[in-house]
């Protein structure tokens, strides 16, 4: 009889697994790139978006990624622009899978723009995932913001 046999149909389904798994496991660093490329440009919206109302509204300015009303050091939440406690935008979760550190002058776990559009606490934003060197977000205390992207 003409056709495939049931061992010979589940040899061929387990070739097929084994490739598709291998095949999809080199997605992961492009994924990777992508979150990271991502979560800069949410950042570095957010800064451009406080320093802007920050000028134009005479006001003081904090961005922090926060879980339940509070900034959380290691960056992992959700990211907000808020002014006075209340929240003017949500940028969206952080991905988990990437490590972000910002070294500070005076705080690592939020980041203030004052009045007149400059950051009370310099510093600089390190973004990395497991396969991808660091990218960097540097804010001057003139409020500047340099990119700077080791992908």
């Amino acid at each position: 009889m003409p056709g495939l046999s049931l061992s010979e149909m589940l040899i061929v389904l387990c070739l097929l697994s084994t490739t598709a798994i291998i095949s999809l496991t080199g997605f992961s660093p492009i994924y990777e790139h992508h979150e990271i490329q991502t979560f800069s440009r949410q950042l570095s919206s957010a800064l451009k978006l406080a320093q802007g109302l920050s000028l134009r509204r005479n006001e003081d300015f904090t961005i922090c990624a926060q879980q339940q009303g509070t900034c959380q050091e290691d960056w992992q939440g959700e990211l907000v622009l808020r002014s006075s406690n209340n929240i003017i935008q949500n940028f969206g979760s952080t991905p988990k899978n990437l490590s972000i550190h910002y070294n500070a002058f005076y705080s690592n776990n939020e980041l203030l723009i004052q009045n007149h559009g400059t950051s009370i606490n310099n510093g600089t934003f390190n973004i990395s995932s497991k396969s991808h060197t660091p990218y960097k977000i540097t804010i001057s205390q003139q409020g500047i913001i340099n990119e700077t992207s080791g992908l």
